[in-house]
């Protein structure tokens, strides 16, 4: 079982290569343009893919809104991302208490996609966390959501 800091660098190594790979895509299109000329004006295309392929059947979601913060009473989750591999979704987030201590925090969380659907619904589960603490969880989808737009949460009473 890999340890906290191993697990914590290997996110960091995955986010680093994610933001190399765009950078590098994002050159190629702009170099790729020359001094072609677009005839299409004011026509605003936007893309239905939430995802990037790093490898043969592994894919990252790089939906900004999904990764954004959200705020569920007074828990904030933040740095949420999956990572599809192997016919299975891994969903990593960063969990601040900024309440009084729970013993037993548990979500309902939604993948939503472009459309506003719910794509896949499931459980995360933090466990006890004390007040101003922090923790890294991973919760793991038997199905791919690598392509949701948004992430929803409800605290389980």
């Amino acid at each position: 079982m890999q340890s906290f800091e191993n697990r914590r660098k290997n996110i960091s190594i995955v986010l680093i290569v994610l933001g190399i790979i765009i950078i590098v895509i994002m050159a190629i299109n702009i170099l790729g343009k020359g001094n072609e000329t677009n005839n299409i004006t004011n026509n605003v295309t936007q893309s239905t893919t939430n995802y990037t392929i790093i490898a043969e059947g592994n894919k990252v979601n790089t939906s900004l809104e999904f990764a954004s913060d959200k705020k569920v009473g007074k828990i904030l989750l933040e740095k949420s991302n999956i990572f599809f591999t192997n016919g299975t979704s891994k969903l990593t987030s960063k969990v601040t208490n900024d309440g009084i201590a729970k013993e037993n925090l548990r979500f309902t969380v939604k993948f939503i996609a472009n459309d506003g659907s719910i794509i896949a619904q499931s459980i995360g589960f933090v466990g006890a966390i004390k007040e101003n603490e922090t923790k890294y969880i991973d919760s793991y989808i038997t199905s791919d959501v690598s392509n949701a737009k948004d992430i929803t949460y409800e605290i389980i009473k």
